[in-house]
């Protein structure tokens, strides 16, 4: 994870291949190959990944909004949205997937939904000082806003 944290994928990729072949049922490897092909935009294969490490952890959030996260990566947003509520069932206070959740509901044409769940995303990154990715929910929420045809108040109700 490390290596992946600072860029280094080919590093992580090798160390989490390593890891499966001491232990095949190391999730984390699997999340960690997952992370870098979607960062590499091998959206098929990441996602392939991602579901063996939802076999072995099936109620990781992380793991979990990754998946959604896949599934976005490659257009099927009717299959991510199970999966990103199914994550915010088990983790609500968990900004990426309330932004994954927007997301979808953006592209799934449910304004109202994709408001919310962007409105949320702000908040929980607000809360955590996460001021990068406060900054593009709140450009996310301008765009939904703009797409759906929303007014202050449509947003504030």
């Amino acid at each position: 994870m490390v290596n992946f944290q600072v860029s280094q994928f080919e590093i992580a990729l090798e160390l989490a291949r390593k890891a499966l072949i001491i232990n095949p049922k190391a999730a984390l490897a699997y999340k960690v190959i997952g992370e870098v092909y979607i960062r590499q935009g091998l959206n098929k294969d990441a996602l392939a990944v991602l579901k063996e490490a939802v076999k072995l952890e099936p109620n990781d959030p992380e793991i979990l909004n990754l998946l959604g996260s896949g599934y976005i990566k490659n257009k099927q947003h009717e299959k991510a949205l199970p999966v990103l509520l199914k994550t915010q069932k088990i983790d609500p206070n968990q900004p990426g997937v309330h932004l994954n959740l927007a997301l979808v509901y953006t592209k799934l044409e449910d304004g109202k939904k994709a408001i919310k769940h962007i409105s949320k995303a702000e908040h929980l990154y607000t809360l955590a000082d996460n001021k990068f990715w406060m900054g593009k929910s709140r450009d996310m929420g301008r765009v939904i806003a703009k797409k759906f045809h929303f007014t202050p108040d449509d947003i504030s109700s």
